[in-house]
């Protein structure tokens, strides 16, 4: 299929063992059917100590992570041991493709990098032009959900308030009055409750994301600008109705006002555990997008 993504996602590459917070630390890894038939018909070493290391579930089989939640296969310098004996195309779909993630809007398939990847998150907020949207040769064969709702016309009008402000707060001001987003609800004991709510990796996160007010600002606005653009790309388009539209949109903005609590010094760290903390987590991401529902 064609792709289409933000020109930042062109040179973007997984760091390795060079990564503070690997994703074969603390992640279920499912292995999907085509990979799960090469390594079962294959006689390699590590073939048959994969098929030995999985466990099955609902969602299908997945490999056990050792006891401090590292993925076995994962060698002492932070390298993957079926990449490196049997070649990138031999480990697990979600492993080749993370942090990439796809969806359909309109009638063009498209691509993005999640924030919660280290080298990812510094493309996202660096960006100089977040809307800068390039064709990608890369073939995927990863699932697109249908969608009958095309989110294009309000994600293009979204993007324009954004690019056209002077200013974060000029944007925020001018996509609330557009879609009827009460400034309140950011600040509201529902969203707190909500929040503290959440079932986090990490406890010691959940001040960061207590932070989703309207009223405070610390970090440069370019990334607030850029963290709103990406979360806008990602979640208003894969919207399902107008509704739908408004509630993404409310979801973007409170996500970007706990990182503009971030000094600049912290700030990709900030946005990279916002991500990892409710973007990619459905449960975190669900719970979130209910209360901002119940209180449009």
């Amino acid at each position: 299929m064609k792709l289409y993504a933000p020109k930042y996602c062109e040179t973007f590459k997984c760091t390795a063992d060079k990564c503070s917070h690997s994703c074969c630390i603390g992640w279920q890894i499912y292995v999907d059917t085509e990979t799960l038939d090469f390594h079962k018909s294959s006689h390699h070493p590590v073939s048959k100590e994969l098929i030995s290391s999985l466990k099955c579930a609902d969602e299908g089989e997945y490999i056990e992570l050792t006891n401090d939640g590292r993925c076995p296969f994962l060698d002492s310098s932070g390298l993957c041991r079926i990449h490196s004996a049997l070649g990138e195309a031999r480990t697990s779909r979600i492993c080749r493709e993370h942090p990439r993630f796809y969806h359909k809007i309109g009638d063009r398939y498209e691509m993005g990098i999640g924030a919660s990847c280290e080298a990812a998150v510094r493309l996202i907020l660096d960006a100089r032009d977040p809307f800068d949207m390039t064709l990608i040769e890369r073939e995927s064969d990863c699932a697109v959900e249908e969608n009958s709702y095309d989110a294009t016309f309000e994600r293009d009008a979204v993007y324009s308030l954004i690019s056209s402000a002077k200013s974060f707060d000029e944007a925020l001001a001018a996509l609330m009055k557009k879609y009827i987003i009460p400034a309140e609800i950011f600040e509201s004991d529902e969203l707190e409750s909500a929040i503290n709510e959440l079932e986090l990796l990490d406890d010691t996160h959940r001040e960061i994301l207590r932070k989703a007010g309207t009223n405070r600002r610390k970090c440069n606005e370019r990334f607030t600008k850029s963290f709103l653009s990406y979360l806008v790309f990602r979640h208003v388009s894969t919207a399902r109705s107008y509704d739908d539209v408004r509630v993404a949109l409310a979801f973007s903005i409170a996500l970007t006002n706990m990182l503009s609590q971030a000094p600049d010094a912290l700030v990709y760290e900030y946005a990279r555990i916002i991500s990892e903390e409710i973007e990619y987590s459905e449960e975190n991401t669900s719970a979130l997008k209910f209360s901002l529902f119940c209180l449009l």
